[in-house]
């Protein structure tokens, strides 16, 4: 290596380790200016461009985040990393076909890539492949048995199929890991409602109510106030219903 090589791998390195303050610190504008100097002084620092492109998803420059990882993929060795990066930005930018692509070339190269079943099961619920999306979530959770939107989504899934009990199980996890996941009390009172468990439901919509008035979502709220009064209607219905068929026996 000559003196001017050196010169530009030590400036790219300084500049490198400047752009990764920037980013621990969390200021990704700043960071984006360093990594694109450590590039510029050694274009074959791959990582300092891939970081680069990580920063303007941060800032949400989904379309120039795009040149980047491209550059990356057609230039360099493949990398699951940059494919799932890759995906992740063009899913922001509604190309939803580029993206599921991506997805799936990052997990057969590196089939553990946990972050990218959930991405890809998101992306499978907008193509209406509700088995595919359960697949891929239950996959998340085997290395994220934590993930509480996992659960949830998987839920999502399972009460779109009409399989209501198993979207309650998975519901009753999401909340087991978050106790004020709002939209899933929702859910699950749906689920009860449709298996007949009306009373379970209006439990359900009436916890819903009061996260949502808590929150000040006042549309929300009204929406669970008409959920409730509907409910209580067909319980009462129900148990005028019992009650005359009770009378009738009584009269045999």
């Amino acid at each position: 290596m000559n003196e001017i090589e050196n010169y530009f791998k030590v400036q790219s390195e300084e500049s490198f380790q400047q752009a990764n303050s920037y980013f621990q610190a969390g200021d990704f504008r700043q960071a984006l200016i360093y990594y694109a100097r450590a590039f510029e002084f050694d274009p074959t620092n791959k990582i300092a461009l891939y970081n680069r492109g990580v920063c303007k998803i941060q800032i949400q420059n989904f379309t120039e985040a795009v040149l980047d990882f491209e550059y990356l993929i057609n230039h360099f060795d493949e990398s699951p990393e940059v494919y799932a990066s890759y995906a992740f930005a063009k899913n922001q930018l509604n190309d939803k076909f580029a993206a599921l692509h991506s997805y799936n070339k990052a997990l057969e190269l590196k089939p553990d890539l946990k972050e990218a079943y959930y991405n890809r099961g998101n992306l499978k619920l907008e193509f209406d492949d509700f088995q595919g999306a359960i697949e891929d979530f239950t996959e998340s959770i085997k290395f994220q048995p934590n993930y509480a939107n996992a659960y949830n989504n998987r839920g999502n899934a399972y009460f779109i199929l009409g399989q209501f009990e198993e979207a309650i199980t998975d519901y009753d996890q999401t909340l087991a890991l978050e106790p004020k996941h709002n939209q899933v009390y929702n859910n699950r009172g749906l689920c009860q409602s449709n298996l007949g468990n009306l009373n379970a439901a209006l439990k359900d919509f009436e916890r819903a109510k009061e996260i949502f008035l808590e929150q000040n979502n006042q549309e929300k709220y009204n929406l669970m106030l008409s959920l409730i009064d509907g409910l209580k209607q067909n319980l009462q219905e129900n148990l005028n219903a019992s009650i005359l068929g009770s009378l009738n026996k009584l009269k045999l």
